[in-house]
């Protein structure tokens, strides 16, 4: 019924680590790798993810991950952009897949760090309505209750107010008593 959020991009690391794939699969003479490759390619393992095809997957907007038929091979990262391009004869006489444009590659990282800016803003929101609303109903209980409490006062007898005159002594109550004015 509702659609589960991609959340990703809000992992400590996790941008720096699709970037860096990004750079690797769009720069590098070889389309598609493995995660062993890209381990040794990107000296190490991911930041957020336990390998590089985790990410991949995770990430479909710019991935695809090729699982291959034969058992026993390794699945294969490689980046959408540039897999979907032609291939063309490399220096070797191998049919490749051009590397992508400086500027291409940029505008896939620019993506990925305005799509992880964009999740990072709408986990953020709710701070939007969340305070408000405890204030408007911080602001509803206390007139209820302010209300009832003014209510519940009016209706109360005052007979459990007691005014003992008796302890003021008499010459304080005359001199406290105003005095009518001379004639003239």
């Amino acid at each position: 019924m509702f659609k589960k959020r991609n959340r990703e991009y809000l992992r400590d690391g996790r941008l720096a680590d699709v970037l860096a794939l990004i750079q690797i699969l769009a720069l590098h003479e070889k389309t598609r790798r493995i995660n062993s490759r890209l381990e040794n390619e990107l000296r190490g393992k991911p930041n957020t993810a336990d390998d590089w095809v985790t990410i991949g997957r995770q990430h479909r907007e710019f991935f695809n991950v090729v699982t291959p038929k034969e058992e026993g091979k390794s699945p294969n990262v490689a980046l959408i952009a540039r897999d979907s391009q032609e291939w063309e004869p490399s220096a070797k006489g191998e049919d490749v897949k051009p590397v992508l444009p400086l500027e291409t590659t940029i505008k896939l990282m620019d993506m990925a760090t305005e799509l992880h800016d964009r999740q990072h803003a709408s986990s953020q929101a709710w701070r939007n309505w969340v305070l408000p609303m405890i204030v408007s109903g911080l602001a509803l209980a206390g007139s209820i209750g302010s209300a009832y409490l003014t209510t519940f006062w009016k209706q109360t007898p005052a007979t459990n107010i007691n005014v003992y005159t008796t302890d003021v002594p008499a010459a304080s109550r005359a001199q406290a008593a105003p005095q009518p004015a001379a004639p003239k």
